[in-house]
C-alpha cells in the first residue's frame, strides 16, 4: 500500500468519539493516523484527520482558531452540559429576552476563565475525570483562560424553556458547554446545549468535509485516485491556509537543516533572516516538499525535520 502523508477534512457524525472516526479511516488506510483536536461525542462537524507525517503537524492545526454553531435551552443543566447528560437543576427562563442576551454576550468575549465541564476527556493522574465523575468521586477543576473572539446571536424563541443559536469562534481549549452554562448562569438560569458542530478550523470548513460513510465508499481501496484525491497533501498550501509563513531553502541549506545545523550559522543565517513574526513556520525545497518547521520562542529554533 502506497504510504499516504496529508490531512483529511472529516465530518465528525454525532454518537461517534475523535477516537472512533480516527480508527474508521485506519481501517483504510492502515498507516499512522491521528486528529487534530477533539470533538465531544455529542458533537458533529469538522474533525481534520492526520496521516504519517502529518501527525508532526497536528498541534498547528490544533492552535488554530475554531469555529461553532450551537443550539442552547436555556432552563434546563445537565452534569454534562449537554444533551447527553442526566437532568441536575432547572430554572425558569422564560423572563429571559432576546435584549438581555444581547447586553450579556460581549462580556464572555475575548480572554475569560472558563471551568470545564467535569464530565470531559480531560485528565487528572492518567485517568479521565468524566470516569472519576461517573463513579461519584468528587472532581474538582480550577478555571482556565481561554479566548472567544466572537459571539454572534443567530435566533433566540422565547418561553420555558427557551431556545437560543449561536455562532461561537474561540481559540484552543475552549468548551462551548462551559460557555453555555455560564451564559446561562448570568442570566439567572440554567442551560446545556441540545446541538454542536463545528463548522470550521485551520481552514478546513464543513463545506468540505467528508462524513466517514462518504470516506469508506470512495471506490478502490487505499490505492484508489478518489481516496488520493480526498487527502489534502503536506504543502506550502496548508501554511497557508494556517497563516503561517513558510520559505523555501536552497539546495546548500537543506543538508544543515536536515542534520540540525545551528540555525544562527553561516548557511542558515539569511534563511532566518527572511521569516516574519510568526509562532511556526514551514521550511520547503524546490519541489514542495516540507524540510523542517521551525518554532519562534525568544528566538527561531527546530520543531520538526522532516526525511527527504
Amino acid at each position: 500500500m502506497k504510504h499516504m502523508d496529508g490531512f483529511i477534512n472529516l465530518n465528525k457524525a454525532v454518537g461517534l468519539s475523535s477516537q472512533g472516526a480516527v480508527t474508521a479511516v485506519k481501517r483504510i488506510l492502515h498507516g499512522k493516523v491521528g486528529h487534530c483536536g477533539t470533538l465531544d461525542p455529542a458533537a458533529n462537524g469538522v474533525l481534520p484527520i492526520c496521516l504519517g507525517q502529518a501527525t508532526r503537524l497536528a498541534e498547528y492545526v490544533v492552535d488554530h482558531a475554531k469555529v461553532y454553531s450551537t443550539r442552547l435551552v436555556l432552563g434546563i443543566e445537565t452534569d454534562s452540559y449537554d444533551a447527553s447528560g442526566v437532568v441536575m437543576s432547572c430554572r425558569d427562563a422564560s423572563g429571559i429576552s432576546e435584549e438581555n442576551l444581547r447586553q450579556l454576550l460581549p462580556h464572555f468575549c475575548g480572554e475569560i476563565d472558563q471551568r470545564p465541564p467535569i464530565i470531559s476527556a480531560l485528565k487528572q493522574n492518567g485517568e479521565p475525570i468524566y470516569k472519576k465523575a461517573r463513579r461519584g468521586e468528587k472532581v474538582e477543576l480550577a478555571p482556565r483562560r481561554v479566548s472567544i473572539s466572537e459571539i454572534r446571536l443567530l435566533s433566540f424563541i422565547t418561553g420555558n424553556p427557551a431556545y437560543v443559536e449561536l455562532l461561537v469562534a474561540c481559540g484552543r481549549g475552549t468548551y462551548i458547554r462551559s460557555l453555555a452554562r455560564d451564559i446561562a448562569l448570568a442570566a439567572n438560569s440554567r442551560a446545556h446545549l441540545s446541538a454542536l458542530v463545528r463548522t470550521g478550523i485551520g481552514g478546513f470548513s464543513l463545506t468540505e468535509a467528508f462524513s466517514p460513510e462518504e470516506f469508506s465508499q470512495r471506490r478502490g481501496g487505499a490505492e484508489s485516485t478518489d481516496i488520493i484525491n480526498a487527502i489534502r497533501p503536506i504543502s506550502p498550501l496548508i501554511f497557508k491556509t494556517l497563516e503561517l509563513p513558510f520559505v523555501y531553502a536552497d539546495r546548500d541549506q537543506i543538508n544543515p537543516l536536515i542534520y540540525g545545523q545551528p540555525l544562527e550559522g553561516e548557511k542558515l543565517r539569511s534563511l532566518i533572516n527572511n521569516l516574519p513574526e510568526a509562532p511556526a513556520a514551514g521550511i520547503f525545497n524546490a519541489d514542495d516538499k516540507l524540510i523542517a518547521v521551525l518554532e519562534k520562542k525568544d528566538r527561531w529554533q527546530y520543531g520538526h525535520v522532516f526525511p527527504v
